[in-house]
C-alpha cells in the first residue's frame, strides 16, 4: 500500500506540472496577441512576412566622403518635375558648385529619374556676388520645347543648393531659347517645378535595419502623405505621415515601418481626391537586413 500511495503522489505532481506549463503557454500567447493588436503611433506600422518571393535588389554602395545636391527630372501627373539626389563629391574637388554641376551629366542613381544634361560637359563656371553663370559645351536632350525651362531650373536649383549665397544663375547652352539664357534666372515657385512628393531616405538600392524610417518633403493637400511597402506583388505594410505644412507650402514628413529581412519597394504618394487613385508617387528599392 505504501508503494501505491507513492505512485499516486508522483502522478498528481506530474499532472500539476503539466497544468502549470499550459497556463504559462497560454499567458505567452495572450501577450503576443495583445501586443500584435495594440495600435502604434501615427505613421508607424508593423509588417508581416509576405509569402511571395521578391526580386533581389542589388544594394548600391553608400556615398563616402562629402556629398553635393544634384537635381534631376521625373515624370508626374502634371508633367516633368524636379527631384533631388545627393552625389559623392568628385575626388579632390574642393568646390561644391563645380562638383554639383559636373554631376548634372551623370545618370541619376534612381532609374525613375532622368536628366537632359546626360554626358554634357560644363565648359565654364563663374560667380560674381549673388549671380553665377554655367556654360555647357553641348545642348541638353529635351523631350520637347516645354522642357527647356525645367532644364534651366534644374541647373538653377543645383547651383543654389550647392552654394546658398548664389541667388540667380545664367544657363548658357546650344539649343536653349534666348529668352532663358540672356540673363540670370532665380528659382521658380516650388509648386511649378518641384515634384509634389519626394521620398529622400532611404536612398534607392540602399540598406536599412528592420525598424525602417522613411523621410521626405511634400507639398500636398492637408499635408497628408501615404506610404506603402511591397514585397513582390504583395503589400506588406502601410503608414500615413503628416508633413510639417500643407500645400501650397512645402514641409518635411517622416513615417516608420518594421519589416522582416528582405527586398522591398517603398512608395510615398498622395491619394487623389477625384478618384482615390495614387498620384505623385515616388518609389525607392531597399534591402532590409
Amino acid at each position: 500500500m505504501a508503494l501505491d500511495r507513492r505512485s499516486v503522489a508522483i502522478g498528481v505532481l506530474v499532472l500539476l506540472a503539466a497544468a502549470a506549463v499550459g497556463v504559462a503557454a497560454g499567458a505567452v500567447l495572450s501577450e503576443r496577441s495583445t501586443t500584435a493588436g495594440r495600435a502604434g503611433p501615427v505613421g508607424t506600422t508593423t509588417a508581416v512576412p509576405a509569402p511571395a518571393p521578391a526580386t533581389t535588389v542589388a544594394p548600391a554602395p553608400a556615398p563616402s566622403g562629402p556629398t553635393v545636391p544634384v537635381y534631376v527630372l521625373g515624370d508626374t501627373e502634371g508633367g516633368p518635375r524636379l527631384y533631388r539626389e545627393f552625389r559623392r563629391s568628385a575626388d579632390g574637388e574642393a568646390d561644391a558648385v563645380e562638383s554639383a554641376t559636373a554631376g548634372l551629366a551623370d545618370t541619376p542613381a534612381d532609374p525613375d529619374y532622368r536628366t537632359p544634361w546626360t554626358g554634357v560637359r560644363v565648359l565654364r563656371l563663374s560667380r560674381s556676388g549673388q549671380d553665377a553663370t554655367v556654360e555647357f559645351a553641348g545642348a541638353p536632350r529635351l523631350s520637347g520645347p516645354a522642357e527647356a525651362g525645367l532644364a534651366v531650373q534644374q541647373v538653377v536649383h543645383t547651383v543654389t543648393a550647392a552654394d546658398p549665397r548664389v541667388k540667380r544663375v545664367r544657363v548658357v547652352a546650344p539649343g536653349l531659347p534666348a529668352s532663358l539664357t540672356w540673363a540670370p534666372v532665380s528659382r521658380a515657385a516650388q509648386l511649378d517645378v518641384l515634384a509634389p512628393i519626394w521620398l529622400l531616405s532611404p536612398a534607392d538600392r540602399g540598406r536599412a535595419g528592420r525598424r525602417l524610417v522613411l523621410r521626405g518633403t511634400a507639398s500636398v493637400f492637408e499635408a497628408t502623405v501615404n506610404v506603402e511597402v511591397r514585397r513582390g506583388a504583395d503589400v506588406v505594410a502601410k503608414a500615413t505621415a503628416t508633413a510639417t505644412v500643407g500645400a501650397p507650402d512645402r514641409g518635411d514628413w517622416t513615417a516608420a515601418v518594421t519589416l522582416p529581412p528582405g527586398d522591398y519597394v517603398l512608395a510615398a504618394y498622395e491619394v487623389s481626391a477625384k478618384d482615390g487613385s495614387r498620384v505623385s508617387v515616388d518609389t525607392k528599392r531597399v534591402t532590409v537586413t
